[in-house]
């Protein structure tokens, strides 16, 4: 199904050298230098994007500050799946039933959990004519 992105700031910085970073569910993930650190001041979660990724999904709003923005394919992990490993561009991710798979317009593709999900994503309304 296709979703849109809520429009949300974050803070992003360019990395000068490789980030290691962990996923609440244990994965270690790295970033390489270029790739970006991007920081929600709404839960302090930081999470590492590459160059690639960020121009599909957000866009500059100030020095350091970009809104989210665009359509993105999601599906949910549902109950009695076994755990699904998705290759991301920082390494293989978990998900779990409730979690959702993202894909961007590029194939890019990350895990979030279903309340991250339900504040960031919304169906996609049909335009209709009047």
């Amino acid at each position: 199904m296709i979703y849109e992105r809520v429009r949300r700031r974050v803070s992003v910085e360019r990395l000068s050298s490789p980030w290691t970073w962990t996923t609440p569910k244990g994965d270690p993930l790295t970033a390489d230098a270029g790739d970006f650190r991007i920081s929600d001041p709404r839960n302090g979660g930081q999470w590492s994007i590459t160059p690639n990724a960020l121009s599909a999904g957000y866009r500059q709003v100030g020095p350091g500050v970009f809104e989210s923005h665009g359509t993105v394919r999601a599906r949910e992990v549902r109950a009695g799946e076994s755990e699904v490993i998705v290759g991301t561009a920082e390494g293989a991710e978990r998900a779990v039933p409730g979690d959702w798979v993202v894909t961007d317009a590029n194939g890019n593709q990350w895990v979030v959990d279903s309340d991250y999900f339900d504040e960031n994503y919304a169906p996609r309304r049909e335009l209709t004519d009047p």
